[in-house]
């Protein structure tokens, strides 16, 4: 066991080797980071329409009443439940 542990640990800490490990790390870091960077700019945008669409209902609900409101807001996903007592 002592003979194979040593035999690794002259081939895979050599320089070469360890200069090929720590490159190989830092392109998939790099890749890694741009993919996230990447979602994270779909998601802010995501995140901004749902805002503004959010926004449009309110106003139009506080401004005219529920008879003015788009579609989007009068849909069966508004829909307040009526439950009986």
């Amino acid at each position: 066991m002592h003979f194979l542990y040593g035999t690794l640990k002259r081939h895979l800490l050599t320089p070469d080797a360890v200069t090929a490990a720590v490159e190989t790390y830092r392109t998939e870091r790099h890749q890694l980071s741009q993919a996230r960077a990447r979602e994270r700019s779909v998601l802010e945008r995501e995140l901004g329409e749902v805002v503004r669409r959010i926004g449009r209902m309110v106003e139009s609900i506080s401004g005219a009443g529920p008879s003015a409101c788009s579609p989007d807001c009068s849909s069966a996903a508004f829909a307040v439940p009526v439950t009986s007592s």
